[in-house]
């Protein structure tokens, strides 16, 4: 190498360490990166950013408008809002909105359909929000549209327009193009042939929810009762569970003919048509009318409308509705049937006493011995018991159930005979199977070793199978047994039903009547109805049929007691001191001698009823006692019925 290389290289050296010393002693240049940031439609960022040193940090937050949601960023792989960045290169970031979007469900009772068409946007699985949805219903064959219900608002139109800006549940309720027509109120003339009021008429309100209000006005009276309607086909609707309209026809859309029909009390709601009942004469109304209004608004029931909401337990839809019918269709049974209502409501009960009772069930009775059985001994046939009473009004009554048990000579013992549900006792019978004595109540003596063997006779209560004496039993108040009384007493031409105008049944030891003897307007008699040796609650069903019977010939057929074995009026009393004819071995039998005595005890008892109402009082008595009245006028008493 000459020198002149080496010189250079030297030379060469020496200024580039020079070089590199001079640079660490300059600051570097900042270095700047563009950030730009932006909101698409529907909300905002709170910077459009800028220039940004390298490894500064840039916060941005989005915000979504009004029903718009925020969903990610554009020009970063962060998802977090707001978004924070560390600058290191140039970025165009944009925040991203859309709007929100809303289910629509369409719940369909009915048979139908619903078509939608979206009239402003676009349609996905849910509705972006602010759509505006047109809803048109597509009834299926003998179908109509009856309502639209969105959240508690109702509509008939159809089609109807809605805006998703919630979440929408609607209900689309079809139902028989029958159903829909009878919405609006119609108005039906009650003709004189059956009610001979021209000015008398029935209106009928149903609306878009098949509410019914059905009114009668008849003689000024308003009756009314509100319940709702279930259709079963295209002419048979059901009213809540106790009527129906049936063979609906509409013969324009003004003209309306169909039956109302009432169902028996305690049978249940029909779910098909082939169940609903038959129409007849005197369970239906056949009504024919014009329609008044088309009115099909959801309305409130006025409050004198009967309705299966209220508490009332004296009346309930099922009974209007039955009296509406019975009012035009059978005005004559309906006027029998209110008036027992008015029975019922204008009578009294008086309770001025209360006397105690103790049933000793299956005990000895006191004093009781066991004897032979040749001096006195009692057994039963049928169902029944026989009770020892003892004790008095004041102190109480103690009932000592008594069975095949005998007294010794001279021993005396109060006795009754009550039968279970569903007999009645009729009559002691003696050892040989003859009627001893038909008064459940009495008092057995014994003397002089005289021997006596009886046999307590329960025969099945027959009574329930007859039509009108079916409408009592064992628990039967004695004001029901009166209404009874009354109803039969109309079958033999006796008018009570509108003659009496108040009745009492007092509540004191005994059974006897305080009416007068010449009024029919009044009822006043007493029963003993709780307790004692003889009372309303251990007579039979029989018995308490004789009582009241017997009180009320009294009290409205002015009849006082009659010497004749047999009758409903039979009475020792009466018999001008000799009361052989109603004895029998010196004991008084009552019905022993009947002159048309059976073995059947319902039909004795139709026979006396049928002398009570029908034949004359004076040509009994002169038939029992003096003899006045020809031997064939005479022999009606007890006739065949």
């Amino acid at each position: 190498m000459n020198r002149f290389s080496i010189f250079f290289l030297t030379a060469f050296s020496i200024l580039s360490c020079a070089t590199d010393s001079f640079e660490e002693e300059i600051n570097p240049a900042t270095v700047f990166f563009n950030i730009e940031a932006s909101a698409s439609e529907g909300g905002s960022v709170d910077t459009s950013g800028g220039s940004i040193a390298s490894g500064a940090k840039v916060t941005i937050t989005a915000t979504p408008n009004q029903e718009y949601i925020f969903t990610g960023w554009t020009g970063t792989s962060l998802t977090e809002n707001p978004l924070t960045i560390t600058a290191d290169s140039n970025l165009t970031i944009t925040a991203n909105f859309e709007k929100r979007k809303y289910p629509l469900v369409l719940n369909i009772t009915g048979e139908g359909t619903v078509t939608e068409e979206i009239i402003n946007t676009g349609k996905f699985t849910d509705y972006d929000s602010g759509s505006l949805v047109k809803l048109t219903a597509v009834p299926g064959e003998g179908y109509a549209l009856m309502r639209w219900e969105n959240n508690g608002v109702l509509d008939t139109l159809n089609s109807i327009q809605l805006t998703i800006d919630q979440n929408k549940i609607v209900d689309v309720n079809f139902d028989y193009q029958t159903a829909r027509d009878l919405v609006g109120t119609w108005e039906f003339d009650l003709q004189e042939n059956e009610t001979a009021k021209s000015n008398d008429k029935i209106t009928m309100r149903i609306d878009i929810q098949l509410n019914i209000l059905f009114t009668m006005i008849r003689d000024n009276i308003t009756t009314q009762f509100y319940s709702q309607l279930n259709t079963l086909n295209n002419n048979t609707l059901i009213i809540g569970d106790f009527g129906a309209l049936t063979n609906v026809n509409i013969t324009s859309s003004s003209s309306l003919n169909f039956n109302v029909l009432n169902f028996p009390d305690g049978s249940a709601a029909p779910t098909s048509a082939d169940e609903v009942p038959s129409a007849t004469l005197s369970n239906s109304l056949n009504l024919t009318g014009n329609k008044i209004s088309d009115n099909s608004s959801v309305f409130t029931p006025p409050n004198t409308a009967v309705s299966g909401s209220l508490t009332n337990s004296q009346i309930n839809p099922q009974q209007v509705l039955s009296d509406i019918v019975l009012q035009v269709a059978q005005p004559e049974v309906f006027l029998a049937n209110a008036n027992e209502l008015l029975l019922s409501e204008m009578s009294t009960i008086l309770d001025t006493s209360t006397i105690s009772i103790t049933i000793i069930e299956a005990s000895s009775i006191v004093g009781a011995q066991q004897c032979d059985s040749n001096l006195f001994s009692i057994e039963k046939n049928g169902q029944g018991k026989i009770y020892n009473i003892q004790g008095d009004d004041a102190s109480g009554y103690t009932w000592y159930e008594y069975e095949n048990k005998c007294f010794l000579d001279g021993e005396s013992i109060f006795l009754t005979a009550v039968a279970d549900d569903g007999y009645n006792f009729y009559g002691w019978l003696d050892q040989d199977g003859n009627m001893y004595d038909l008064n459940s109540h009495r008092i057995f003596e014994f003397a002089n070793g005289t021997g006596l063997n009886l046999t307590a006779n329960f025969v099945p209560n027959n009574y329930t199978e007859d039509p009108l004496y079916s409408k009592l039993n064992q628990n039967s108040t004695p004001l029901e047994f009166v209404n009874v009384f009354i109803e039969e007493a109309s079958l033999y031409g006796h008018d009570f039903i509108n003659t009496v105008k108040n009745i009492q049944i007092r509540n004191n030891p005994g059974a006897y009547s305080l009416a007068a003897c010449d009024e029919n307007t009044f009822i006043d008699i007493n029963l003993n109805q709780n307790g004692g040796g003889d009372s309303w609650s251990t007579w039979d069903f029989a018995h308490k049929m004789m009582i009241i019977y017997h009180e009320l010939g009294h009290d409205l057929l002015q009849l006082q007691h009659i010497c004749l074995p047999g009758h409903h009026m039979t009475g020792w009393d009466f018999c001008n001191g000799d009361t052989s004819p109603l004895l029998h071995n010196g004991r008084e039998i009552n019905q022993q001698d009947i002159k048309y005595n059976t073995t059947d005890p319902v039909l004795d008892w139709k026979r006396a009823t049928k002398d009570l109402f029908e034949l004359n009082y004076q040509e009994l008595i002169e038939c029992g006692n003096s003899g006045k009245v020809s031997r064939e006028r005479c022999s009606l008493w007890g006739a065949s019925i």
